[in-house]
């Protein structure tokens, strides 16, 4: 577990009020960041992801999570303009400062391989994580994505003279 917040200052406040809202929450496992942020080509525009594991049972508060979340932000000087939900379990949560927090709240297994290889732990122990990560899209999910985007939007040509 690594005890240093990555990111340009406002990251690092951003960081530390995540952590107190969740630090008496046993049910949280791990909480991490992973992207841009936390690697060196992160800047002060660089939004923060955020992966937070929980058991499998726990995933029913997700919601209640979020919510938590975007609660203690709003009254501790981080007011939210947006919260997008992707699902019961992930949000983007767009601040007032016009910094941007990606949350996904997942069990342990269905860590992602992409996420796993940037992620620096600020709670909890790498090893309650796979070593290795499933895959953030399948083939056939992305074909499956692709079909479902044609269907749904006009296709427009643009003329380039």
């Amino acid at each position: 577990m690594n005890n240093s917040l990555p990111g340009a200052p406002r990251h690092q406040a951003i960081l530390r009020e995540v952590l107190k809202t969740y630090a008496e929450d046993d049910t949280i496992l791990t909480i991490g960041v992973f992207g841009s942020v936390v690697r060196p080509d992160g800047d002060e525009f660089s939004d923060i992801d955020l992966d937070v594991t929980v058991p499998a049972e726990s995933l029913t508060r997700a919601s209640w999570q979020i919510q938590r979340l975007t609660s203690h932000l709003n009254a501790h000087g981080f007011p939210t303009l947006l919260v997008v939900r992707d699902g019961d379990n992930e949000a983007e949560i767009l601040l007032a400062s016009l910094d941007r927090i990606d949350l996904t709240i997942h069990a342990p297994e269905t860590s992602k391989a992409e996420v796993l290889r940037d992620l620096v732990l600020f709670r909890g122990e790498r090893s309650i994580l796979p070593t290795e990560g499933t895959s953030a899209i399948t083939p056939q999910a992305a074909a499956d994505r692709i079909q479902y985007l044609h269907d749904k939007m006009p296709l427009n040509a643009l003329y380039v003279a």
